[in-house]
């Protein structure tokens, strides 16, 4: 079997749900190596469907399974000391680290830009938050719902504009993070493009809420025309 694209570029994930986990997932599929994180509790997408038989099993949720195929796992607290300095390890010789813990949390689970930065300078540090790094809403929790309507998807996804009587509707499952998922991997992969050509690492700060603004169909051209 020949090598996959990304050969050789090593990932870290530390990731709860689909958001991050999807985007290391495609990355992961196209040859990447991926270690991905998880508490000791576990990640969240284990404790939802489906399962075989329908049957809770953390093992076999088909989520998770497919969030994270071709990736090897560690369980890691980053609330302590000891976890922390496992994550600090691993980022010490990879290429790329991926998460969507909330900004509020980030200092205080060492995955803090500048702390990981002075260990790795060449690291890319890309990040999927409902609402950015930075900006009055930084801190603002989100669901799938939420976004959605924030994005503006809901809204076509009822009647669309001048359609009054047909109400906002949002998609199955967790869509928006399946997208804002997509954009972290391409931004990712334009960020270690870079690194090639300035031979560091950057902090790529990815919108959930902008993901699904930017792919509003005909909104645009409704409003000014």
């Amino acid at each position: 079997m020949s090598p996959g694209a990304l050969s050789g570029i090593r990932v870290v994930e530390c990731g709860e749900l689909v958001a991050a986990a999807y985007a290391t997932k495609l990355l992961a599929d196209l040859g990447a190596e991926v270690v991905k994180i998880e508490s000791p509790d576990g990640d969240a997408a284990r404790r939802r469907g489906p399962y075989p038989g329908g049957t809770p099993d953390p093992d076999c949720s088909g989520l998770f399974l497919y969030l994270n195929t071709n990736k090897r796992g560690a369980a890691l607290d980053l609330t302590t000391p000891a976890g922390r300095a496992g994550l600090h390890a691993l980022t010490r010789g990879a290429d790329l680290l991926v998460h969507n813990v909330p900004p509020r949390d980030l200092a205080a689970r060492g995955l803090d830009f500048a702390t990981l930065s002075a260990l790795n300078p060449r690291l890319v540090v890309t990040a999927v938050t409902p609402y950015g790094l930075s900006g009055p809403k930084r801190d603002w929790e989100a669901t799938d719902l939420t976004l959605w309507n924030a994005g503006g998807i809901a809204y076509l996804n009822g009647g669309g504009p001048e359609a009054g009587d047909l109400p906002p509707l949002k998609p199955y499952g967790m869509q928006a993070e399946f997208q804002g998922g997509v954009n972290a991997a391409v931004a990712a992969l334009g960020a270690l493009l870079a690194r090639r050509r300035d031979g560091r690492g950057q902090q790529v700060v990815v919108s959930i809420q902008e993901t699904l603004a930017a792919i509003l169909e005909l909104t645009f051209e409704y409003w000014p025309y």
